[in-house]
């Protein structure tokens, strides 16, 4: 397992129309497997452990998109912004069902080559959806809530990537621990 202080942080929260934070972990592999893998269609499903289902008809560049479930029934879709072999993609990411107000959230999935078969890895989460959050309460939420819990987020999804591409294992729903945002829904009256 990844300890998250072996993890390089990145966060830039200076205010609540733009979050972004970044993780950055070194994996025992070339860029080309990793390559492979962000460019496979369904990937998902094998490096993150609170997705349960990732459908797409089409994985080939810029503009495709594809359809993810989380374990708590969430749905989304991710679409390509940027689609580099040299570097990794840029996808935005919406909630499959459009809410009211639209959030934007942009994911990055980069590689660098450290050796012949030593790499790189980082994954960076870009929000602004908390723009309309009153600047007291994210004050007092960015710290305690949102930071941590992006964090977490990105070390589980570092440590999906992690042992997929060196052991060729895909996780398991909460392989690494549970995550409060991804709770599933019981029902108790069965």
């Amino acid at each position: 397992m990844i300890d998250p202080k072996n993890i390089e942080w990145k966060i830039n929260s200076k205010s609540r129309k733009m979050l972004s934070i970044s993780g950055t972990h070194k994996i025992p592999v070339p860029t080309s497997k990793i390559w492979e893998l962000l460019s496979k269609p369904g990937y998902l499903i094998h490096v993150n452990p609170f997705v349960k289902s990732n459908d797409s008809s089409s994985w080939v560049g810029v503009g495709s998109s594809d359809h993810f479930t989380y374990i708590n029934d969430k749905e989304f879709i991710r679409t390509v912004q940027q689609w580099n072999d040299q570097n990794g993609l840029i996808l935005s990411i919406r909630p499959a069902e459009q809410k009211k107000q639209e959030n934007q959230i942009i994911v990055h999935f980069v590689y660098e080559k450290i050796a012949a078969s030593e790499s790189k890895f980082t994954v960076q989460i870009d929000l602004n959806s908390y723009r309309n959050i009153p600047r007291p309460l994210w004050i007092i939420l960015r710290p305690l809530i949102f930071i941590p819990g992006y964090k977490k987020y990105i070390h589980h999804l570092i440590m999906g990537y992690y042992n997929f591409l060196s052991d060729n294992k895909s996780v398991e729903i909460e392989e690494f621990g549970r995550h409060s945002w991804f709770r599933r829904e019981t029902n108790n009256l069965n």
